[in-house]
Protein backbone atom coordinates (compact mmCIF):
# COMPACT_ATOMS: atom_id res chain seq x y z
CA UNK A 1 0.00 0.00 0.00
CA UNK A 2 1.08 3.57 -0.60
CA UNK A 3 0.15 7.19 -0.15
CA UNK A 4 0.29 9.94 -2.77
CA UNK A 5 2.27 13.15 -2.85
CA UNK A 6 1.21 15.88 -5.29
CA UNK A 7 3.23 18.95 -6.24
CA UNK A 8 1.65 21.74 -8.27
CA UNK A 9 3.81 24.27 -10.11
CA UNK A 10 2.32 27.58 -11.20
CA UNK A 11 3.62 30.38 -13.38
CA UNK A 12 2.16 33.55 -11.87
CA UNK A 13 1.70 36.51 -14.18
CA UNK A 14 -0.16 38.62 -11.65
CA UNK A 15 0.73 40.02 -8.21
CA UNK A 16 -0.98 38.29 -5.29
CA UNK A 17 -1.46 39.67 -1.78
CA UNK A 18 -2.76 37.32 0.91
CA UNK A 19 -4.62 38.60 3.96
CA UNK A 20 -2.69 36.17 6.14
CA UNK A 21 -0.11 33.39 5.79
CA UNK A 22 -0.39 31.67 2.40
CA UNK A 23 -0.37 28.21 3.97
CA UNK A 24 -3.95 28.72 5.15
CA UNK A 25 -5.00 29.35 1.55
CA UNK A 26 -3.30 26.13 0.43
CA UNK A 27 -5.25 24.13 3.02
CA UNK A 28 -8.39 26.05 2.07
CA UNK A 29 -7.94 25.11 -1.58
CA UNK A 30 -7.77 21.43 -0.62
CA UNK A 31 -11.03 21.60 1.32
CA UNK A 32 -12.84 23.65 -1.32
CA UNK A 33 -11.77 21.22 -4.06
CA UNK A 34 -12.70 18.17 -1.99
CA UNK A 35 -16.09 19.74 -1.30
CA UNK A 36 -16.81 19.91 -5.04
CA UNK A 37 -16.69 16.13 -5.50
CA UNK A 38 -17.38 14.90 -1.93
CA UNK A 39 -18.99 17.63 0.15
CA UNK A 40 -19.96 15.28 3.00
CA UNK A 41 -16.39 14.05 3.47
CA UNK A 42 -14.97 17.60 3.21
CA UNK A 43 -17.33 18.78 5.94
CA UNK A 44 -16.52 15.79 8.13
CA UNK A 45 -12.75 16.25 7.87
CA UNK A 46 -12.89 20.02 8.31
CA UNK A 47 -15.09 19.93 11.42
CA UNK A 48 -13.48 16.90 12.98
CA UNK A 49 -10.83 17.34 15.64
CA UNK A 50 -9.24 14.05 14.69
CA UNK A 51 -6.25 13.52 12.43
CA UNK A 52 -6.84 14.77 8.87
CA UNK A 53 -6.00 12.29 6.05
CA UNK A 54 -3.66 14.76 4.36
CA UNK A 55 -0.89 17.25 5.00
CA UNK A 56 -0.10 20.34 2.96
CA UNK A 57 3.09 22.04 1.87
CA UNK A 58 2.76 25.80 1.62
CA UNK A 59 3.55 28.07 -1.31
CA UNK A 60 7.20 28.51 -2.16
CA UNK A 61 8.91 30.56 -4.85
CA UNK A 62 11.75 29.19 -6.94
CA UNK A 63 14.37 31.84 -7.64
CA UNK A 64 18.04 31.38 -8.48
CA UNK A 65 18.10 27.74 -7.29
CA UNK A 66 16.56 28.65 -3.92
CA UNK A 67 13.05 28.13 -2.58
CA UNK A 68 11.47 30.89 -0.52
CA UNK A 69 8.41 30.52 1.67
CA UNK A 70 5.57 32.81 0.61
CA UNK A 71 4.14 34.64 3.59
CA UNK A 72 1.83 37.32 2.19
CA UNK A 73 3.09 38.60 -1.19
CA UNK A 74 3.93 37.25 -4.63
CA UNK A 75 5.19 39.55 -7.37
CA UNK A 76 4.92 38.51 -10.99
CA UNK A 77 6.35 36.87 -12.88
CA UNK A 78 7.09 34.06 -10.43
CA UNK A 79 7.35 30.28 -10.53
CA UNK A 80 5.58 29.01 -7.41
CA UNK A 81 4.76 25.58 -6.08
CA UNK A 82 2.78 23.91 -3.32
CA UNK A 83 1.67 20.37 -2.61
CA UNK A 84 -0.02 17.71 -0.53
CA UNK A 85 0.55 14.27 0.91
CA UNK A 86 -2.78 12.42 0.79
CA UNK A 87 -3.10 9.23 2.82
CA UNK A 88 -6.43 7.89 1.49
CA UNK A 89 -6.54 6.54 -2.07
CA UNK A 90 -10.21 7.37 -2.60
CA UNK A 91 -9.40 11.03 -1.96
CA UNK A 92 -6.10 11.33 -3.85
CA UNK A 93 -7.47 9.74 -7.04
CA UNK A 94 -10.54 11.96 -7.30
CA UNK A 95 -8.65 15.04 -6.16
CA UNK A 96 -6.01 14.60 -8.88
CA UNK A 97 -8.60 13.88 -11.56
CA UNK A 98 -10.52 17.04 -10.66
CA UNK A 99 -7.42 19.26 -10.75
CA UNK A 100 -6.30 17.81 -14.10
CA UNK A 101 -9.75 18.44 -15.52
CA UNK A 102 -9.75 22.03 -14.30
CA UNK A 103 -6.12 22.54 -15.41
CA UNK A 104 -5.85 25.33 -12.86
CA UNK A 105 -5.95 26.08 -9.14
CA UNK A 106 -7.93 28.82 -7.43
CA UNK A 107 -6.26 31.10 -4.89
CA UNK A 108 -7.68 34.45 -3.78
CA UNK A 109 -10.58 33.83 -6.20
CA UNK A 110 -8.05 33.84 -9.03
CA UNK A 111 -7.85 30.88 -11.41
CA UNK A 112 -4.17 30.23 -11.94
CA UNK A 113 -3.13 27.92 -14.82
CA UNK A 114 -1.10 24.87 -13.86
CA UNK A 115 2.39 24.71 -15.29
CA UNK A 116 3.18 21.19 -14.05
CA UNK A 117 1.84 18.45 -11.75
CA UNK A 118 4.23 15.95 -10.13
CA UNK A 119 2.74 12.75 -8.72
CA UNK A 120 4.63 10.31 -6.52
CA UNK A 121 3.44 7.10 -4.90
CA UNK A 122 5.24 6.38 -1.62
CA UNK A 123 5.07 2.76 -0.47
CA UNK A 124 4.71 2.31 3.30
CA UNK A 125 6.38 -1.12 3.28
CA UNK A 126 9.30 0.14 1.18
CA UNK A 127 10.02 2.88 3.71
CA UNK A 128 10.65 0.20 6.33
CA UNK A 129 12.40 -2.28 4.04
CA UNK A 130 14.93 0.27 2.74
CA UNK A 131 15.59 1.89 6.11
CA UNK A 132 19.03 1.53 7.71
CA UNK A 133 20.42 2.24 11.19
CA UNK A 134 21.86 5.76 11.49
CA UNK A 135 23.88 7.54 14.15
CA UNK A 136 23.01 11.13 13.26
CA UNK A 137 20.26 12.94 11.39
CA UNK A 138 18.70 16.38 10.93
CA UNK A 139 15.01 17.28 10.79
CA UNK A 140 14.37 20.60 9.04
CA UNK A 141 11.42 22.37 10.67
CA UNK A 142 9.97 24.83 8.16
CA UNK A 143 8.43 27.76 10.02
CA UNK A 144 5.56 28.64 10.31
CA UNK A 145 4.60 25.02 10.85
CA UNK A 146 2.63 24.64 14.06
CA UNK A 147 1.08 22.06 16.37
CA UNK A 148 -2.17 22.08 18.31
CA UNK A 149 -1.44 21.95 22.02
CA UNK A 150 -3.89 21.82 24.91
CA UNK A 151 -3.08 24.35 27.68
CA UNK A 152 -1.47 23.08 30.89
CA UNK A 153 -4.60 24.07 32.81
CA UNK A 154 -6.85 21.96 30.55
CA UNK A 155 -7.77 19.48 33.29
CA UNK A 156 -8.79 22.28 35.65
CA UNK A 157 -10.78 23.95 32.86
CA UNK A 158 -12.53 20.69 31.99
CA UNK A 159 -13.53 20.17 35.63
CA UNK A 160 -14.98 23.67 35.77
CA UNK A 161 -17.09 22.97 32.67
CA UNK A 162 -18.43 19.79 34.27
CA UNK A 163 -19.41 21.68 37.41
CA UNK A 164 -21.22 24.43 35.49
CA UNK A 165 -22.77 21.93 33.02
CA UNK A 166 -21.58 23.97 30.04
CA UNK A 167 -20.98 22.22 26.76
CA UNK A 168 -17.89 23.64 25.15
CA UNK A 169 -15.13 22.26 22.98
CA UNK A 170 -11.87 21.46 24.69
CA UNK A 171 -9.50 24.42 24.37
CA UNK A 172 -6.25 24.28 22.43
CA UNK A 173 -3.56 26.70 21.31
CA UNK A 174 -1.43 26.92 18.18
CA UNK A 175 2.16 26.09 19.08
CA UNK A 176 4.58 27.30 16.37
CA UNK A 177 7.85 26.15 18.00
CA UNK A 178 9.87 23.14 16.74
CA UNK A 179 9.23 20.96 19.78
CA UNK A 180 10.88 17.55 19.03
CA UNK A 181 8.40 15.57 21.14
CA UNK A 182 5.36 17.12 19.45
CA UNK A 183 6.94 16.63 16.02
CA UNK A 184 7.69 12.93 16.51
CA UNK A 185 4.32 12.32 18.19
CA UNK A 186 2.62 13.92 15.17
CA UNK A 187 4.55 11.70 12.73
CA UNK A 188 3.77 8.64 14.88
CA UNK A 189 0.05 9.47 14.84
CA UNK A 190 0.06 9.67 11.05
CA UNK A 191 1.92 6.36 10.75
CA UNK A 192 -0.38 4.55 13.20
CA UNK A 193 -3.52 5.95 11.57
CA UNK A 194 -2.74 5.32 7.89
CA UNK A 195 0.15 2.87 7.48
CA UNK A 196 -0.61 -0.86 7.16
CA UNK A 197 2.83 -1.56 8.64
CA UNK A 198 2.64 -1.80 12.41
CA UNK A 199 5.66 -0.47 14.27
CA UNK A 200 6.38 -0.15 17.95
CA UNK A 201 6.99 3.59 18.17
CA UNK A 202 6.71 3.89 21.95
CA UNK A 203 10.45 3.61 22.56
CA UNK A 204 11.16 6.25 19.87
CA UNK A 205 8.69 8.67 21.44
CA UNK A 206 10.20 8.06 24.89
CA UNK A 207 13.74 8.56 23.55
CA UNK A 208 12.82 11.89 21.95
CA UNK A 209 10.98 12.99 25.10
CA UNK A 210 14.11 12.25 27.13
CA UNK A 211 16.16 14.62 24.96
CA UNK A 212 17.16 12.39 22.05
CA UNK A 213 16.62 15.25 19.56
CA UNK A 214 17.94 18.75 20.29
CA UNK A 215 16.78 22.02 18.71
CA UNK A 216 19.22 24.20 16.77
CA UNK A 217 18.57 27.48 14.95
CA UNK A 218 19.18 27.96 11.24
CA UNK A 219 17.55 30.47 8.91
CA UNK A 220 17.98 32.51 5.75
CA UNK A 221 17.70 36.27 6.02
CA UNK A 222 16.03 36.34 2.60
CA UNK A 223 13.23 34.08 3.87
CA UNK A 224 12.56 36.25 6.91
CA UNK A 225 12.42 39.39 4.80
CA UNK A 226 9.63 37.85 2.77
Amino acid sequence: MSFTTLTFKLLLNKDLTFNYFSGYYVRGYFYSTLKKFNSELAEKIHNSRTLAPFSSKTLTLEQQNYKYVVFKYIKNPSLASFGYSIFLKEISKEFLEYVIQEDSVTLLNEKIPLNEISVREVNWEEIVETSKPIKKFDLVFLTPTYFRLSPILFERYETKLMLTEKKEKAPYRYYPLPDPSLLIRSIAKIWRAFSPVKLNLTSLISWVGAGGIAVSVSFWVEVLRR
